[in-house]
């Protein structure tokens, strides 16, 4: 039987999976001292947190969860000559950095949980999106990324969302994110996203679970990875879609953020929406292009050992921590 989940003061649209150690939520940030205590109860071994390592430090909110969960900041770097990629870990402690393969293995603090940072959302992916741009709007698009680069705007990103993104909402971003995933990881050159795959592998390390799945609003981002999620586990579409679906209400409480989020970045209105319906078209998307979840994973690059090891990891029981231990010698991200 599940614990009774708590309520927070500071953080909005955090929910517990029903029959599994799997939680989401908007980002942590804002979480009082009051509420820490509440959070440290949920017994969790790991933050997985979709923003860049450029969003999080600008977000607002005091951090007070990096001194008792340590900021890793989770990242690719080719092999050469190709093959798997590499995970790198860098802790922000003066521990340094550790490298591994595409495996759970990551640094161990004792007395200390992990915030990993995996953006989701990189550089390559936004390459991926300008590349099915017309000529004309690419032309047009090179054009303003050199103007970025020169005054040190961010005309490029709005202007790709305005003529490519929305064309095609919030259902197309879902997509563009499951297939720039699922591109060939590596030849010679770094040339895709593999966000999807290095939040899978460390949901795979035992040492990572109970984890809470989050981003800057816990609707989009963390949308798409727990629905993949919970689509292994063996969950119906329904299921699935109607999880989802909650966060729309959710969103009230995020409005004013959400809403300064579309104008900054030119957004169409769908993207402030979370409807049964757009979960409902991605899981058809998956089966009619993947023919089913696990052939998709296996596809790029989470095997079936991994899979079965994701879905132990999310559904064994566990302990209950009720006390914090407090950080030393540790730096935080953003300095």
């Amino acid at each position: 039987m599940d614990y009774e989940t708590p309520q927070f003061s500071n953080l909005p649209n955090f929910r517990k999976l029903d029959g599994t150690r799997l939680y989401r939520s908007s980002r942590p940030d804002k979480l009082s001292v009051r509420d820490l205590d509440k959070f440290w109860s949920l017994g969790l071994k790991s933050v997985i947190d979709l923003r860049s390592m450029r969003e999080y430090p600008a977000a607002s909110g005091t951090k007070l969860l990096d001194d008792y969960f340590i900021p890793i900041s989770v990242f690719p770097k080719k092999r050469p000559g190709g093959g798997q990629p590499v995970i790198n870990y860098n802790a922000y402690s003066k521990r340094g950095m550790t490298q591994g393969g595409i495996t759970s293995k990551v640094p161990q603090y004792p007395g200390f949980q992990s915030h990993f940072m995996v953006d989701l959302v990189s550089a390559e992916y936004g390459w991926a999106v300008f590349r099915r741009a017309g000529i004309l709007v690419k032309l047009y698009l090179v054009l303003l990324y050199v103007f970025d680069a020169i005054f040190r705007t961010n005309v490029f990103i709005r202007s790709l969302v305005r003529y490519v993104i929305n064309a095609d909402g919030l259902h197309g971003q879902y997509k563009d994110i499951l297939v720039y995933a699922s591109a060939k990881v590596y030849t010679g050159e770094y040339q895709s996203h593999v966000g999807v795959i290095m939040t899978l592998a460390l949901i795979a390390g035992a040492d990572n679970c109970p984890v809470l799945i989050c981003c800057a609003y816990g609707k989009d981002r963390t949308g798409v990875i727990v629905a993949l999620i919970l689509r292994l586990l063996g969950r119906t579409q329904h299921y699935i879609a109607e999880d989802y679906a909650k966060s729309e209400a959710e969103m009230i409480t995020l409005e004013a953020e959400l809403s300064s989020t579309i104008r900054q970045y030119s957004l169409c209105t769908t993207f402030s929406t979370a409807k049964y319906e757009t979960m409902i078209q991605l899981m058809e998307f998956i089966d009619d292009r993947y023919g089913c979840i696990q052939q998709y994973l296996e596809m790029i690059g989470i095997d079936d050992k991994m899979q079965r090891q994701i879905v132990q990891n999310l559904t064994a029981t566990s302990g209950f921590q009720t006390a914090y231990p407090r950080r030393q010698s540790v730096v935080p991200l953003y300095r």
